[in-house]
């Protein structure tokens, strides 16, 4: 987990307790100067990435975290962005950011920036999601606006691979929470506790629910089990 005190905890669920009857943390981690909003644990590399207020993303090789305690290196620390890092992922070939600054960034494992997408409008971007096999990022911005990018292209100017239609008069809200579900089904939260799907062949919304108790910070995940029905948790 990030804290606000610019720090990683990392825990084992079944650590030693303390005498408020709490695990206790099996380590610390320092090295940001600012509030941790994102991490992110990439179990085949051994590599737990985490972005920051600072404006930087770290990644830092902590190896399997099912075994005992190893130590804890910082191997990268990258800076990019032009203002605070909202949320990174870690894939297999590359590192993938995005910020307050509207900017998506796609780096390699040496540090450099691959690709720098901008298509937001000058706007914050606040959720993402990462469609791996098919080499898609989705970014959804405070610009009411939704898009969808190739991540080993090489358009950088806005020019995404589609631009999705959410801004309509009929659906309230900036998105707060994207995932996709397969390669054809895109969800969406947003900051008004809305829930809707986006069918990507037939390029179609639709409207799932809404719930005032969603308003704030949205959280969104999916499971597609093997008889193709799909369990949504929202928090």
């Amino acid at each position: 987990a990030g804290t606000v005190f610019n720090q990683l905890v990392i825990w084992h669920m079944l650590g030693p307790i303390n005498d408020e009857a709490r695990i206790k943390p099996r380590c610390r981690i320092s090295g940001h100067s600012g509030v941790i909003f994102s991490v992110f644990y990439l179990e085949s590399k051994g590599l737990l990435a985490s972005a920051s207020d600072d404006r930087s993303l770290r990644v830092w090789n902590v190896g399997d975290l099912k075994r005992t305690e190893n130590p804890v290196q910082c191997s990268l620390v990258l800076y990019g962005h032009q203002s605070r890092v909202w949320s990174v992922k870690l894939l297999d070939d590359c590192i993938i950011s995005i910020g307050e600054d509207s900017a998506c960034i796609v780096w390699n494992y040496s540090g450099d920036i691959v690709h720098c997408f901008r298509g937001h409008k000058g706007h914050s971007i606040r959720a993402m999601a990462v469609h791996e096999t098919n080499g898609w990022v989705v970014t959804g911005g405070a610009d009411f606006g939704i898009r969808l990018w190739k991540i080993d292209g090489n358009k950088s100017d806005g020019s995404c691979l589609l631009q999705l239609n959410f801004s309509a008069a009929s659906r309230q809200g900036t998105p707060k929470a994207v995932t996709l579900v397969d390669a054809c089904c895109l969800l969406i939260m947003t900051d008004t506790g809305g829930l809707y799907t986006y069918d990507l062949a037939c390029k179609h919304w639709k409207f799932v629910l809404e719930d005032a108790d969603y308003q704030s910070y949205s959280l969104l995940k999916v499971v597609k089990l093997t008889n193709n029905c799909v369990i949504c948790a929202i928090g």
